[in-house]
């Protein structure tokens, strides 16, 4: 275990380590000056300050150098070294309240972003004509969500015919980002609080894909993100040709958000279902 120091009130935060390799990951951000930086954006907001009644609160951190060499010293002694779940009753619990939420909540919402997209596929050509009857004339790209947006929103103050399809695809974004921060709370963050030394390797594998799948298309989602960075194959011929380079970024969001949550409900079964007896 790694003691991290922060000055303010004289806290003492125990951060938790799965290998040498994190160690040294910290080692390299406090090295570079970042540790500060990224405790400040995680604990400091506006509602602390308030709460504090001040207008400045700067977090300075320091590592412990003792405290870093025994938990190398430590990690490296029990490096390799296996533990089963079944006698860390906390870890199974985090296991099963996390299966529980895919049971109740996870899997009724990766079913209503099926109908979501079939809805949005079969109204894809009003769709389509809306945006590019509001679009300016000779426009022949969307850089990002933010210029589609402000567009849109010009348009619907003129009151154009077909906007409810503009609209609907705009919930489902939404609709799809919550899910994602729902899945980061109730799936990935749980996760990572189980030790790497109690799964295999396959498991820690699919726990990394979960994380960068569910992260990936959270970046995709950003109104800054490029549109043409979002292609999903499978619908590119539902588009002309001619139109794919103003259109199938825009429009592969949705599919590409499909498949994005049901592999991580598709992983997330695979992880759970690997610690026999547990679940």
């Amino acid at each position: 275990m790694l003691s991290v120091y922060v000055c303010v009130s004289g806290g003492v935060l125990a951060v938790c380590f799965d290998s040498l390799a994190a160690i040294k990951d910290m080692q390299a951000l406090f090295t570079k000056q970042q540790v500060s930086p990224m405790f400040q954006a995680i604990v400091v907001d506006k509602a602390l300050l308030k709460t504090m009644k001040v207008r400045k609160l700067t977090l300075r951190v320091r590592l412990w150098q003792d405290e870093v060499d025994a938990c190398v010293t430590e990690m490296t002694h029990i490096n390799g070294v296996k533990i089963d779940i079944h006698t860390r009753p906390r870890d199974v619990e985090l296991l099963q309240t996390v299966r529980r939420y895919q049971r109740d909540h996870l899997a009724g919402d990766v079913q209503k972003l099926h109908d979501l997209e079939a809805t949005f596929d079969q109204h894809l050509s009003e769709f389509l004509l809306v945006v590019k009857r509001s679009l300016p004339q000779r426009m022949d790209s969307l850089p990002n969500l933010k210029e589609f947006q402000t567009t849109m929103t010009v348009a619907m103050g003129t009151g154009s015919a077909g906007m409810e399809h503009v609209r609907n695809y705009l919930s489902t974004l939404d609709f799809l980002r919550v899910l994602l921060e729902q899945i980061q709370d109730h799936v990935l963050f749980p996760l990572s609080l189980i030790p790497a030394r109690c799964e295999t390797e396959k498991q820690q594998e699919w726990k990394r894909a979960m994380k960068s799948t569910c992260a990936e298309m959270q970046r995709l989602l950003k109104p800054s993100t490029a549109l043409k960075e979002a292609t999903f194959k499978g619908w590119e011929g539902k588009v002309l040709p001619r139109e794919r380079t103003l259109f199938m970024g825009l429009i592969s969001l949705v599919p590409l958000g499909l498949e994005k949550v049901s592999d991580i409900d598709h992983l997330l079964d695979e992880y759970a279902t690997n610690f026999p007896g547990v679940i």
